[in-house]
């Protein structure tokens, strides 16, 4: 494969030190130099508006230009081109201004050999284009900055919007649902006796519409204020919270009779409160749907070998275990999975199972917040199993 030739323009006034030069280029075969060479600056400007040049020799004593004003003309125009100095001068100062406005290299004429001459060439080019790589990730790395500020600035906004909002949800919602529960337990309180059945029978509907709809309102924020809150990270012990869970769940429900499995020394890196809220979630969720079952079952667990569960993702990220809720209550269809973490999607019927579908949207939640993932599997009348990750006590 052929090298493609450097193309080298020499800004040299004396005819002599131009074909020296020439002849020391020429000595490298591999690559080839195409030179060009003239003896002023303003020519020079001529050929690079003219075609590209891979770099440029100068020289800091031309008829139109003297010094360190050279440079910065050269720079000022073409500052990606790379620039060698090749003077007569050997001053100390003179070659650090000139590396200072932008020169790659300084070169003093009878210090320099064919070697020294390419290999100044060479490297001339290579630090040019780093240069001007960094310069363009540094303004990539700024667009990309000012594009965050962007975003951070509109979620503060879109924050405070939520906050204005859960504050007008909190109180002029529910203060006058707060009024209509007030009114009909007062209403049921002082003319009960004056009520025929079908009055008895609204009023209750009334207070029912609204108590959902005060459940639904708290559940709304509470999901709110899980998406926005700081996490306290610490070990938490998942199989002591859970059996807190399981016994009052059972003080609420002492006529059931669930057999309950959790696994010993279940723990995770996290915030106790959020693994609380989701563990309890997921455990009143299995509670409920094994509601109808005569010999109901409920385990909490961890997995071993993942090798055994179909993961959702490529594979298990370091320093994360999996865990598993699992009940032989009514299931769901897994053609309708996908909607089992969007609020308000519900895959039973109400009169079924009670609820209004913001348990496992609170809980995917949670998990997400804790860097996890959250995935069941289910079949119709056989139970269900929900997984989720999170990371390991460190």
């Amino acid at each position: 494969m052929s090298v493609q030739a450097i193309q080298i323009l020499c800004v040299e006034d004396n005819p002599g030190d131009a074909f020296i030069i020439q002849a020391m280029l020429e000595k490298i075969e591999v690559p080839t130099i195409e030179f060009t060479h003239v003896e002023r600056l303003d020519d020079a400007f001529k050929i690079l508006a003219q075609r590209p040049v891979d770099a440029v020799l100068l020289d800091l004593s031309l008829p139109d230009s003297y010094g360190i004003e050279t440079v910065q003309a050269i720079q000022t125009q073409y500052p990606s081109l790379p620039t060698i100095i090749l003077t007569g001068t050997d001053d100390e100062n003179l070659a650090v201004q000139a590396l200072h406005e932008g020169a790659q290299d300084y070169l003093v004429k009878e210090q320099v050999s064919d070697y020294i001459l390419h290999k100044a060439i060479r490297y001339a080019i290579e630090r040019k284009k780093i240069e001007l790589e960094l310069k363009q990730r540094t303004a990539e790395l700024e667009q990309t900055n000012q594009t965050l500020e962007q975003r951070t600035a509109q979620l503060e906004f879109a924050n405070q919007e939520l906050e204005a909002f859960n504050y007008a949800v909190s109180h002029d919602l529910v203060n006058p649902l707060t009024i209509i529960l007030g009114s009909t337990s007062l209403i049921s309180f002082q003319y009960d006796e004056q009520l025929n059945q079908q009055l008895h029978k609204h009023i209750t509907e009334i207070t029912k519409a609204a108590e959902h709809i005060h459940q639904l309102i708290d559940d709304l924020l509470r999901l709110s204020k899980i998406s926005r809150s700081d996490i306290q990270v610490e070990q938490v012990d998942l199989s002591y919270l859970s059996q807190q869970i399981f016994v009052n769940l059972q003080h609420r429900d002492p006529n059931r009779n669930v057999e309950v499995s959790i696994h010993p020394k279940l723990v995770a890196q996290g915030d106790a409160n959020l693994l609380n809220i989701a563990l309890e979630n997921l455990l009143e969720n299995a509670w409920k749907y094994t509601g109808k079952h005569r010999h109901a079952r409920i385990e909490f667990g961890n997995i071993d070998d993942i090798t055994t569960v179909p993961l959702p993702f490529k594979s298990l990220p370091i320093g994360h275990s999996i865990f598993f809720i699992r009940d032989n209550g009514a299931g769901f269809d897994m053609t309708k999975a996908h909607n089992l973490f969007k609020p308000f999607q519900r895959l039973h019927k109400t009169q079924d199972f009670q609820g209004n579908g913001i348990g496992l949207a609170t809980v995917q939640r949670i998990i997400q917040r804790h860097e996890g993932e959250i995935w069941a599997e289910a079949s119709i009348g056989d139970g269900a199993t929900f997984y989720f990750t999170l990371p390991n006590p460190q």
